[in-house]
């Protein structure tokens, strides 16, 4: 192979690439098209890190060329400029489309994934690789900055281990707290609240909206697997108001309960 065909590497004994250029473009390619957000951020931080060198070295260079290089600038990505005004211009009548076509294009991203599944999984793999600690610090500050839906996670896997109903949604979770003034529903105090299985899990409490209540880590503990019947009426925070509150909410009358349509 040429001489020609290799950059130079002043770090090596022949003062030239380990690899051809042919070869260094596609692996630059590839890591760019990888790390692509990576990259994009490590830009702007450098921006910021450098602003004044920057906007300084772009005001001289303003002022040496002038307009006759911002023509030459804009004749030269005439298409790109062109490209991002059209499609910023569009963006909405994206965003209209996607609104009115949502089904049909899941459906059709659904059978893209399954024709292409062996490919996906590859490039999330190198992806991962790439970005591994990346990764699990967003996934770590995604779980602390939403506890509510990572519990709710939590319970509908409970739930489905053991073949129980698992429909409650984060904005029913939403609706239940705000019918009880988002306080316990035992105590009435107004404390970080959990989710409450009114019948227990381990007595085939399904995890819905007719069995979830909300109530301080607290009560949940002292609650555990008891039943209401035989635990609430020898609490020390009963309240007869509240025991009326809960059974008009979850529609018992005389044992029995009227279930809500969802």
């Amino acid at each position: 192979m040429l001489i020609e065909n290799f950059s130079k590497d002043s770090s090596t004994k022949s003062g030239l690439n380990t690899s051809c250029k042919k070869c260094s473009d596609a692996y630059n390619k590839e890591y760019r098209i990888i790390n692509k957000k990576k990259l994009a951020k490590k830009a702007q931080e450098y921006y910021i890190e450098n602003k004044e060198k920057i906007d300084k070295y772009s005001q001289e260079y303003r002022s040496v060329n002038g307009l006759e290089a911002q023509r030459k600038f804009r004749e030269k990505h005439k298409i790109e400029i062109s490209n991002k005004r059209r499609s910023q211009e569009s963006k909405e009548k994206r965003k209209i489309y996607y609104e009115n076509n949502k089904e049909k294009i899941r459906e059709k991203e659904r059978i893209y994934i399954l024709k292409n599944k062996e490919r996906i999984n590859e490039n999330t793999r190198v992806r991962y690789q790439y970005n591994k600690e990346k990764q699990a610090e967003r996934h770590k500050k995604w779980q602390s900055e939403n506890k509510e839906v990572v519990n709710i996670i939590a319970q509908r896997r409970r739930s489905r281990k053991k073949a129980l109903p698992s429909t409650l949604t984060i904005e029913q979770w939403e609706n239940i707290k705000l019918h009880f003034n988002n306080k316990c529903c035992y105590c009435g105090q107004e404390k970080l609240l959990v989710q409450e299985h009114f019948n227990p899990v381990v007595n085939l409490g399904a995890h819905d909206i007719n069995n979830i209540l909300p109530s301080c880590k607290n009560c949940n503990s002292s609650k555990g697997p008891k039943l209401f019947e035989n635990w609430y009426s020898k609490y020390r925070y009963y309240s007869k108001k509240r025991e009326r509150k809960i059974l008009e909410y979850l529609n018992y009358n005389n044992d029995y309960q009227q279930l809500k349509i969802i």
